[in-house]
């Protein structure tokens, strides 16, 4: 896998990642839900797997819980794991 990774580098996420515009901690709720709406739409369509973040949901969520799933979908990990299923999926 990690050699793919080189030799195959993935240079559009497909808005499944993307580096945080600004600290967490500074965004607002309305900017954290919307972050979080992109992102759950993108995984979503590309995927094919619902991310279980429906609006209802999101609008019921505190600040804390929002920023806890932003931290994933800007992690490293993530960003990972969209570069692995865009590359073995083209």
């Amino acid at each position: 896998m990690i050699e793919q990774q080189k030799v195959n580098p993935v240079m559009d996420y497909k808005g499944m990642w993307k580096p945080a515009p600004k600290p967490l901690t500074k965004m607002s709720r309305n900017e954290m839900i919307r972050s979080l709406r992109g992102f759950r739409d993108a995984w979503e369509r590309e995927m094919g797997r619902n991310q279980d973040l429906h609006d209802e949901r999101l609008a019921r969520e505190t600040d804390k819980n929002l920023r806890e799933h932003l931290s994933y979908y800007y992690s490293e990990t993530a960003k990972n794991q969209a570069a692995n299923w865009i590359r073995y999926n083209m």
